[in-house]
């Protein structure tokens, strides 16, 4: 879907929607894992697939199918044998490489897997979640071996150290957790980012981690102390990616400028920008010698680029269908109502954006369900009426998915307080959630869930 803020009354938001029944609207890559060798590469789309792709020609070889929601994190074993992948249908799965058929299902998690990490001999995989925890599970059985507490907000990223004792996890409530992986208690809190944790990579010594947040910012940690070294600042938006190199010196990030930015690690200096992708960069993943990084975007596509002079090498494309093309005044209406400080003006403008979204069946309720996503990413301030808004329109499994989201989890928890829906501009010009409360809101998804449950 694309939507973009018009003026006045006149605004009308292109949304583009997959034919077919139930498809979702755009093959968004969100995750992407390069094998040890850098022949293959592995990615996870809001599709809910996973794709296998020759990095030689980038050509896909193979989808994997068999996730009920976006698939949001991928691993590759270091054999390149097995991946594992988590999903917004709260589990993980564990597939064969060669075939694309998966081994075993994960179930634990209440709430969307955002994060896993392969151990490096493939035994054990951990895994973080919307519901405020992380998971150690066996590999072989899919048994969960214990459950990791300490997280006031939804696990956004996690990285198992080299020996797989130690595991490093990022969450929305702005802070890192250090972990003891064999006891599940955490040692140390990293706490410094003025906004969600995006993202976090540690180095192969084990020594260093770096996390990218929504403040817009990298931090380099001394793991051992729990203290930030230095901040790395450059022209970016939230950081939805990063990833360290082998000898530390280099971190590559992607953010929400559609661009991605290589560092000089000891300076905390930016070396390059990478300019080529059309939308977000959600995922981004260094080969082991350094000298390549693929990333995967919002745009639909993954580029493989050469780190040194910061030039794609080749664009991967992901599967293509005959697209219709569908002008919905509404979306676009929501979307001028969400980001106005006046934001009960006019309560005529809201119901024509309602009746607009209703008239148009299924195609206006897949509409408001990636308006939904994109809210809880973005933090637009009026989801709580826009949840509401998803009681009077049709009900599809694109929308049943986004209120689960927000009705089982906690992905706002670390950040509102209070009664209401009021925002307040924070610092760097965003937009935080000082009024109203995680539990209103999982209480108004669950209340227009049943609504929705109950017109079918």
């Amino acid at each position: 879907m694309q939507y973009y803020k018009g003026s006045g009354n006149s605004a009308v938001a292109t949304v583009e929607v997959k034919m077919g029944r139930n498809e979702v609207p755009a093959f968004q890559v969100i995750a992407v894992s390069l094998s040890a060798d850098g022949k293959l590469a592995i990615s996870g789309s809001y599709d809910k697939t996973l794709t296998l792709w020759d990095v030689e020609n980038g050509k896909p070889i193979r989808t994997f199918k068999g996730h009920a929601g976006p698939v949001r994190a991928v691993s590759l074993s270091s054999d390149g044998k097995r991946v594992i992948s988590g999903s917004l249908d709260r589990t993980l799965i564990l597939w064969d490489v060669e075939s694309g058929e998966p081994i075993r299902t994960f179930k634990g998690h209440s709430g969307g897997v955002s994060a896993v990490s392969l151990s490096s001999d493939g035994k054990r995989v951990i895994s973080g979640s919307d519901d405020e925890t992380l998971i150690l599970w066996d590999v072989e059985s899919g048994e969960p071996i214990r459950t990791f507490k300490g997280h006031s907000g939804g696990i956004s990223a996690v990285s198992l150290s080299s020996d797989g004792k130690r595991v490093i996890s990022g969450s929305l409530d702005r802070t890192l957790i250090l972990w003891d992986v064999e006891s599940g208690e955490p040692i140390r809190t990293f706490k410094e980012h003025l906004d969600r944790v995006r993202a976090v990579s540690l180095s192969s010594d084990d020594k260093l981690a770096i996390s990218g947040s929504d403040d817009r910012t990298l931090i380099l940690w001394d793991v051992k102390r729990g203290k930030p070294i230095r901040t790395f600042y450059g022209d970016m938006a939230s950081v939805n990616a990063v990833s360290l190199s082998r000898d530390g010196k280099r971190a590559i990030s992607g953010s929400m400028y559609n661009t991605l930015i290589l560092w000089d690690v000891k300076r905390g200096k930016p070396i390059r920008t990478f300019r080529g992708h059309a939308d977000w960069v959600y995922a981004v993943s260094l080969s082991s010698d350094g000298k390549f990084a693929i990333s995967g975007s919002r745009d639909e596509t993954l580029i493989l680029w050469d780190v040194e002079s910061g030039e794609p090498i080749r664009t991967f494309k992901g599967r293509t269908s005959t697209r219709k093309e569908i002008q919905i005044e509404g979306i676009d209406l929501l979307v001028e109502i969400c980001t106005r400080d006046d934001l009960f003006e006019t309560q005529s403008i809201w119901d024509k954006a309602v009746e607009d979204l209703r008239q148009h069946g299924e195609d206006g309720s897949k509409a408001l369900a990636s308006l939904l996503n994109e809210m809880l990413r973005c933090r637009a301030n009026m989801i709580g009426p826009v949840i509401a808004a998803a009681k009077k329109i049709a009900s599809v499994p694109e929308l049943i998915s986004a209120l689960e989201s927000i009705e089982s989890a906690s992905p706002l928890a670390s950040v509102v307080a209070g009664a209401r829906f009021r925002p307040e501009i924070e610092g760097g010009g965003r937009i935080g959630w000082t009024d109203g409360t995680a539990a209103d809101l999982k209480a108004l998804a669950s209340e227009t869930l049943k609504a929705l449950k109950s017109s079918r």
